[in-house]
């Protein structure tokens, strides 16, 4: 028989309490999980190269491919990606390499639970493990593509601004950005399968909405949108530090900070509110 001290007792309105305490709670349930995270990434990160031939190396052959296929639809004519002085390689995989950290982390966030379906059934433990475990794999990924990144550089004979060292702090909103909507399609998929289905095609339309492989445009649908788009100004201020060493949307960019921050900790409180209630339709 354990001791009392050894017992963990979970009360329906730990999720309710005071505003302060339910935050408490909320923190320790990530901190207390963190070695659960850790070995879940550890088994979900074996688990996808198991039984593959080419394991990592698909992290860099797939921008390798996106790159030249548009660059060969650029050279037909049927795709026109305008006119920089920075080589489009170089361009294009500073783009692709952020943007793979939002869809790769926002697709295996909401695959997260339906994926852990009978282990959610049969253990009580922070759900949120689930999520973040769920992003490690997609860190080891854009590693692994930031790295191609630096030799796509060295081969152009591209060096990078000194301001290159900031990039981690602006891609702090686009993680944030990535973990508030991922947890909300996490709660949501597990009740209604087919979203993940969705999230799939919107990631692939959204992707050719956002100037990712090409500069962004001036004029038309497009660029009213990317007025709009966090993940534009995002990845322009990337590219900025990267290539031009000041940032040319600052107040635009507090702006993105600023709401996914919001964003982060709404979802954040909602989840830890529907969690187990969301467990128990899975």
């Amino acid at each position: 028989m354990p001791s009392d001290h050894n017992l963990i007792v979970y009360r329906p309105e730990l999720s309710w309490g005071g505003f302060f305490g339910v935050w408490r709670e909320m923190i320790r349930n990530v901190v207390s999980s963190r070695g659960l995270s850790w070995r879940l990434f550890v088994r979900d990160f074996s688990v996808r190269y198991k039984q593959t031939l080419l394991g990592p190396a698909w992290a860099v052959l797939t921008p390798v491919i996106t790159v030249a296929a548009f660059m060969a639809l650029n050279q037909s004519g049927v795709m026109s990606l305008g006119t920089s002085s920075i080589p489009y390689p170089v361009f294009a995989m500073v783009g692709l390499t952020v943007w793979t950290l939002f869809s790769g982390g926002l697709i295996g966030a909401s695959r997260s639970l339906v994926q852990a379906s009978s282990f959610i059934s049969k253990i009580r433990f922070p759900r949120e493990a689930l999520v973040l475990s769920s992003q490690g794999t997609v860190l080891v990924d854009f590693f692994i593509r930031a790295v191609l990144t630096a030799i796509v550089f060295a081969w152009h004979g591209v060096a990078p601004q000194w301001t290159i060292l900031l990039v981690p702090v602006v891609l702090v909103p686009l993680v944030l950005i990535t973990l508030g909507i991922g947890l909300g399609l996490a709660l949501v998929n597990a009740v209604v399968r087919d979203i993940e289905n969705g999230v799939t095609v919107v990631i692939g339309l959204f992707f050719f909405l956002t100037p990712v492989m090409y500069p962004p445009p001036t004029e038309g649908f497009v660029a009213r949108l990317a007025a709009y788009n966090p993940l534009a100004v995002i990845i322009q201020s990337v590219r900025d530090l990267v290539f031009v060493g000041a940032l040319s949307q600052p107040i635009e960019l507090a702006v993105v900070t600023v709401f996914a921050l919001a964003l982060f900790l709404a979802s954040w409180r909602t989840f830890f509110m529907l969690e187990s209630l969301v467990a128990e339709r899975i």
